[in-house]
């Protein structure tokens, strides 16, 4: 969905760069698995998502992919300003920042994946710096990890219990339009029993039919659901 988002958001967006960020490498390699290469490192075009799903026809020009990486100088210093998706860590796009090496206009939408796990402060510098960006916030959980919120989202207080069944009060965002996959449970007949989708992996679908689990690729799950 990350690979997608520019897309979606290209006619509200002011810059021409998509930067997804995320500060587990974990996740940055599971991202960068969406536009497969050969072993020299050359674009695999017909297995990228992006033009399997024809959200891209054929013909037009792919996105040019540039991953920010602190360890590698040449990894981003002569093509920084000519990629369209540049992919990094919060650390090191603020010293990118601090340093006035990317230009504020250029970046069109800022992507955070995981972003309760986010240091507020930081990213509250990061989103200053990119005033005119779109921000898209990707996360499995309502609150805050660090118990901060994230900037420009609208928050409302929540009541909880902690683990030991205390009290307590938290802040979840304000959502213009909410939908739950266990909602579809509610449906007579449910058209959904069980749907897993494999993080670590991130290479299948899981879905509990007639009491036995199948597994679907992406590209298969998409088409099903579709009919």
């Amino acid at each position: 969905i990350q690979a997608v988002t520019p897309y979606i958001l290209a006619p509200w967006m002011k810059g021409h760069q998509a930067l997804f960020l995320s500060d587990n490498c974990t996740l940055r390699a599971r991202f960068l698995k969406d536009f497969p290469t050969d072993y020299k490192h050359r674009p695999l075009y017909d297995q990228w998502q992006l033009y399997s799903l024809n959200i891209l026809p054929p013909g037009v020009p792919p996105p040019k992919i540039v991953e920010l990486d602190a360890a590698d100088f040449n990894s981003y210093a002569y093509t920084l300003h000519q990629g369209d998706y540049l992919i990094g860590n919060r650390q090191f796009l603020i010293n990118l920042v601090n340093r006035g090496d990317i230009e504020p206009n250029s970046v069109g939408v800022i992507c955070t994946d995981e972003a309760h796990f986010s240091a507020a402060a930081s990213y509250r510098t990061i989103t200053n710096y990119f005033s005119e960006s779109l921000l898209c916030y990707f996360t499995g959980s309502k609150f805050r990890s660090d118990g901060q919120p994230l900037p420009h989202v609208r928050y409302t207080q929540v009541d909880d219990v902690d683990e030991l069944g205390r009290s307590v009060l938290k802040y979840a965002p304000i959502a213009d339009y909410e939908f739950t996959v266990q909602e579809a449970w509610k449906l007579e007949p449910p058209p959904i029993k069980k749907l897993m989708y494999k993080e670590a992996t991130s290479q299948a679908f899981l879905i509990e039919e007639e009491g036995s689990e199948v597994e679907y690729t992406l590209d298969e799950f998409l088409t099903k659901a579709q009919t």
